[in-house]
């Protein structure tokens, strides 16, 4: 009776043993992959500033070239408007 309940403690005793090595090993797993995402999270903000940053340098070179252009147009209205009124 005795050794029977000792083999049957036993037995159970390897079965919580196997599961505990089988849960640990799957938060081995889990923290691994949180590791790597946690790193790429780390990567994908950094390319976002990068490109957050590329993003307001070419607004402003937009900003620059729309200058530009009015500027040149300005001058080649009062330009023409210049001729127009020195040939009358």
């Amino acid at each position: 009776m005795f050794s029977q309940r000792i083999h049957e403690l036993e037995m159970e005793l390897e079965s919580e043993q196997q599961r505990h090595g089988e849960t640990a090993k799957s938060m081995r797993r889990q923290e691994r992959r949180l590791k790597e995402l946690t790193a790429q999270l780390d990567e994908d903000r950094t390319t976002h500033e990068r490109m957050h940053d590329v993003i307001d340098k070419l607004h402003q070179k937009l900003k620059t070239y729309k200058r530009q252009i009015d500027d040149a147009v300005l001058s080649a209205l009062l330009s023409i408007h210049n001729r127009s009124c020195c040939h009358k």
